[in-house]
């Protein structure tokens, strides 16, 4: 025992020594209590010696050892899952000598008389040495256990009945120096967080990490705030572990929500549909790093231990559970990037420090081992969480180093089981898209194919024809365009691209006074070629553009447009017109 714990014990008896000295024959009016009554309530409330309950043994060398006055400084500390499901106040009897003291000074201070108080007190004194219990050390590791056998730990009716007051009280307490609900979830940044960080090193564009963060909180969302919404989040958020190896199976839809959006993106990206494989995988990351949270994967075998977040429930041991599970939640949101731990460290930069990634073959099975490990933390995290409030009266976690620590183990882990869906999903291959491009006769489009584009890249499309042809039409997704090049701006979706090539056209020779009607030629976007020949005359043509022609200087004047590459030449005594122009359905030449 050490010298706070040794000053305290003779505080107490002290004041025992002091409270047992004569007093003087009054009391409450109307109590019916007799002094002596009141003397050995206040005696049994002051005085306190913490029981002799647990027997220590170290496996190595297979010796007795002195237990730990302490078990939730026992660091990575195991408690056996048959005494979590002996009885709902398992956590009670879990309890060394600090925890005693503490649960001894809670009941003190409760708002109960003091002849309840003493009631408590000695039932306590009690069950802890009816319900004795073995600490074993192997190695690194420590497990509380049985220390008589099993069948000599089933509570009888009247002590349920007490351990239920205790708890009840307890639970009010929780509720009275709580802060508003959260909710069942991860908070809001930390959704987000776990799919970017998982992303960072990934070869994935920025617009499409983007629709992944969007999409990850979204599933919160889903459900309304009354009780059956309620109870419908907590059902698919969540995993409640029925029984362990060799079969992994439960109750929630969390591992089943995982793998159905996982595999759907995965479908999505080799469809080249990366929008929607994005999105898909947002909510994938959403159901499995809800399932890093020990607790939303607590363990249900013989359905005894307590329900998750029913909304229908006032029994203290849900209600009590439901607040630490919110409280929590809205301490890791706090210390995620906001506040640092007393490390220095936030939540934050555990995801960040996480490189690994879960090798992921079946997403549905991945979860369900995923939260199968989560349920492997959620005794020893709701044991140090509950005692934490005993302990102080709050919720400040951060100053606990066992919540600490297995809520930063489990945020590795939330962070390499996202990693893993990513790969899962891309399969570590750049997201790629198609431009199928072609050309018809007498003309090439450069390049040509199945062109492999990367998601958000721009590429370029040039179409040239042949000698003595000109560009008909150029199709983009069946739709006409004019620009050649064609540039493709940001791709993200599949595309085609096709050209098509006609003659160069001449209208004909004129004699004076001869009107040459451009009748071969439909009205178009596509420029063409054409020549004009008139011999020996003034010759003026009006079509879309509107070029006159004269003779007499060997010039043109263009109108309305007329294309700057327009040239007039002379061909062995005709005049000759060349150029890109439009022409349209009843252009004509006039000689």
């Amino acid at each position: 025992m050490n010298e706070t714990q040794c000053g305290r014990y003779l505080g107490l008896m002290l004041i025992a020594t002091l409270v047992s000295m004569p007093i003087s024959p009054v009391m409450a009016a109307g109590t019916g209590t007799e002094p002596s009554d009141i003397a050995g309530t206040l005696e049994s409330i002051a005085l306190f010696i913490p029981q002799e309950n647990i027997e220590a043994f170290d496996q190595d060398s297979q010796t007795q050892i002195e237990a730990p006055e302490a078990l939730t400084d026992v660091r990575g500390m195991n408690i056996d899952s048959a005494l979590v499901n002996a009885t709902p106040y398992w956590l009670y009897l879990a309890a060394g000598k600090k925890e005693q003291l503490a649960l001894i000074d809670f009941i003190r201070s409760a708002d109960a008389d003091s002849m309840k108080k003493s009631e408590w007190i000695q039932f306590l004194q009690t069950m802890w040495k009816k319900y004795p219990l073995k600490f074993k050390t192997k190695g690194s590791s420590a497990t509380l256990t049985f220390l008589k056998p099993i069948t000599e730990y089933t509570l009888t009716e009247n002590e349920v009945s007490t351990f239920a007051e205790i708890d009840r009280v307890i639970t009010a307490d929780m509720v009275r120096n709580a802060e508003q609900e959260v909710g069942v979830q991860w908070a809001y940044p930390q959704h987000v967080d776990f799919i970017t960080i998982a992303m960072k090193n990934e070869n994935i564009p920025d617009a499409l990490k983007g629709i992944a963060n969007q999409s990850a909180p979204q599933p919160d969302s889903w459900y309304p705030w009354d009780p059956t919404g309620v109870l419908a989040r907590s059902m698919n958020h969540g995993y409640f572990i029925m029984q362990y190896l060799p079969t992994v199976e439960g109750l929630g839809f969390a591992p089943q929500n995982t793998g159905t959006y996982a595999l759907s993106a995965k479908v999505k990206y080799l469809l080249h549909d990366y929008n929607g494989a994005f999105t898909d995988l947002g909510y994938s990351s959403h159901f499995i790093t809800d399932l890093g949270n020990p607790y939303h994967t607590p363990n249900l075998i013989l359905g005894t231990w307590p329900s998750y977040d029913d909304p229908f429930s006032t029994e203290s041991k849900i209600v009590r559970y439901k607040r630490l599970h919110d409280e929590y939640e809205r301490f890791v949101a706090v210390f995620w990037i906001q506040d640092t731990l007393p490390n220095g460290k936030t939540f934050s930069d555990y995801a960040n420090a996480a490189t690994g990634a879960t090798i992921i073959i079946e997403p549905t099975t991945s979860a369900k081992y995923h939260s199968m490990a989560s349920s492997l933390d959620s005794v020893p995290l709701y044991y140090a969480c509950s005692w934490y409030y005993l302990f102080n009266r709050n919720y400040e976690f951060q100053n606990n180093p066992a919540i600490i620590r297995i809520t930063a183990e489990r945020v590795i882990a939330s962070t390499e089981n996202t990693r893993g869906l990513v790969r899962f999903v891309t399969g570590g291959q750049d997201p790629t898209l198609t431009i199928t491009s072609s050309a018809g006769e007498h003309g090439t489009i450069a390049p040509e194919g199945s062109v492999t584009v990367i998601y958000g890249e721009s590429p370029e499309f040039t179409i040239k024809p042949d000698d003595g042809y000109v560009v008909d039409q150029i199709l983009v997704d069946g739709n006409p365009v004019t620009e050649n090049p064609y540039t493709f701006s940001g791709v993200t979706s599949d595309h085609t691209i096709s050209a098509t090539f006609t003659q160069t056209s001449t209208i004909g020779v004129g004699k004076p006074g001869m009107f040459l009607t451009a009748k071969d030629h439909r009205p178009s976007q596509v420029p063409k070629d054409f020549i004009i020949n008139c011999v020996d005359v003034p010759v003026s043509w009006d079509g879309s553009g509107s070029v006159i022609l004269y003779n007499d200087t060997w010039v043109y004047s263009p109108r309305m447009g007329a294309d700057d590459e327009l040239v007039v030449t002379t061909e062995d005594g005709s005049l000759t017109f060349t150029g890109r122009q439009y022409i349209g359905q009843g252009s004509r030449a006039e000689c």
